[in-house]
């Protein structure tokens, strides 16, 4: 079978599908695949719905979470399609975020407190980068 066909099989063109959304991050479509009912070839692969959607919840509460500082929750039940406010009760309470006055606070997993080196390490570093730039630029404009 050549790729064409795979992609066009009655069974295998809905993984493949959810594939490259997976990838390309539109979790739009896949859910709204799901939650169509959208009737697939065999009921086997409904086994796997509610699995699918709760992965997706926990990338993009992972994303949302390295993203944001904060974010009110209905934005975030939005984001994490979830239907009802509740659930995002449960899941702000999983990953340890503040609910303050109806807006999330997200805590970063891995917070590190840079001393003063480090914090002058990254200007020096933010410097090299800009000069090197200017460098290129230059170099960039006498070869046109």
């Amino acid at each position: 079978m050549n790729v064409d066909d795979l992609e066009n099989d009655e069974f295998l063109s809905i993984p493949i599908k959810f594939e490259k959304w997976i990838i390309d991050g539109d979790f739009n479509k896949i859910h709204e695949t799901l939650v169509s009912k959208h009737k697939f070839p065999c009921k086997e692969f409904n086994i796997f719905e509610d699995e699918l959607l709760n992965s997706m919840r926990l990338n993009i509460a992972n994303n949302l979470e390295t993203v944001y500082r904060q974010l009110p929750i209905e934005n975030l039940r939005i984001l994490l399609f979830l239907k009802e406010i509740s659930q995002v009760h449960e899941f702000v309470e999983n990953f340890n975020w503040k609910l303050v006055n109806g807006v999330v606070y997200f805590e970063k997993q891995n917070k590190t407190v840079l001393d003063e080196t480090n914090q002058i390490d990254e200007i020096n570093d933010e410097k090299s980068i800009i000069r090197n730039s200017l460098i290129y630029a230059t170099e960039m404009e006498r070869i046109i």
